[in-house]
């Protein structure tokens, strides 16, 4: 017998989407039960894709200038100076148009002695954003916040809409309008039967509902985008829903076909996007914008070391 093969469109330099032997099992309580019994459990399909009148999609990137350490000549603590941008795109069956692109840029430390930064080559300045302290998990964490709060803010902005996407999990967001849209997949929530099913998925259906959480709880379903000639988890995202959505079983089963039917929508192709299908053609134009107005690295990096001399 001849030896098969698959080629992946995701580029490898993203990581992979879904590595089986890399899934670290989940510390929250996950509920299997929910929509059926985890023994019942078979692939729903939902319909044809559905583009509606409007979705909104919000996303943020970040970016480490320069690592600092901060320090008043006796002791010195390290710090992160990082640029974050965080936007939304509306799409419509007419266009998809950046509504919103945010940028700021902070200096992460537990210095106490720190102090905004001037940059005195360009009119850029780095506020300060206190961490609990300066290990390289409380840095990331601090940018991964900053990041994640302009989205909020800018979340705000789109109350109204009958469906926001986020990429990425949903962060303990409860906004009944909102999903998270999570392109690669680190937890494994499925086991058994839950496992099986997921691995018969077909393009445009999804798994039955699971609940997850212990503080913060929200719905949750895996789904397949296009890219039938795949195996097992490729093309495989994963939605999140919060519980404020609707007490109502039979609601929530709805919202869950509705969004799985608009999600492929917008997958995009292999010979137009890196990550393809999961990196969703609004989600990575928006993604470019963003990237683009965080400004060089370089010039922002020379800056900094001409501010050091300054203050020195």
């Amino acid at each position: 017998m001849s030896t098969q093969f698959f080629v992946e469109s995701w580029d490898p330099s993203y990581g992979t989407p879904s590595a089986l032997n890399e899934l670290t099992e989940s510390v929250d309580q996950v509920d299997l039960d929910v929509e059926v019994e985890v023994d019942q459990w078979e692939p729903i399909a939902v319909g044809e894709p559905i583009k509606p009148e409007s979705v909104v999609f919000i996303d943020g990137v970040r970016r480490f200038d320069a690592h600092l350490w901060v320090g008043d000549g006796l002791e010195a603590k390290q710090g992160i100076c990082a640029t974050v941008a965080a936007g939304a795109v509306r799409c419509t069956a007419e266009e998809a148009k950046i509504e919103v692109i945010q940028i700021e840029r902070a200096l992460h430390t537990s210095a106490e002695v720190a102090e905004p930064v001037l940059l005195p080559n360009v009119s850029e300045r780095y506020t300060i954003k206190p961490t609990k302290d300066d290990t390289p998990e409380s840095l990331n964490f601090s940018v991964h916040n900053h990041m994640a709060r302009i989205e909020d803010a800018i979340s705000e902005q789109f109350l109204d809409e009958d469906l926001v996407v986020y990429d990425g999990p949903l962060n303990q967001r409860e906004t009944p309008e909102a999903v998270g849209y999570v392109k690669t997949q680190h937890v494994q929530y499925l086991e058994g039967n839950a496992l099986t099913a997921l691995s018969k998925l077909k393009p445009g259906e999804r798994t039955p509902l699971f609940r997850v959480g212990n503080r913060f709880e929200r719905f949750s379903w895996f789904m397949r985008l296009q890219n039938p000639m795949g195996p097992e988890r490729s093309g495989i995202v994963r939605i999140e829903l919060p519980t404020t959505y609707s007490e109502d079983l039979g609601q929530i089963a709805e919202r869950a076909n509705y969004v799985t039917a608009v999600i492929p929508t917008y997958a995009s192709a292999p010979h137009r996007e890196a990550r393809a299908p999961q990196n969703l053609y609004p989600i990575a134009g928006l993604e470019r914008q963003m990237r683009w107005r965080l400004g060089d690295r370089d010039i922002l990096e020379r800056g900094l070391r001409l501010a050091s001399r300054v203050d020195a």
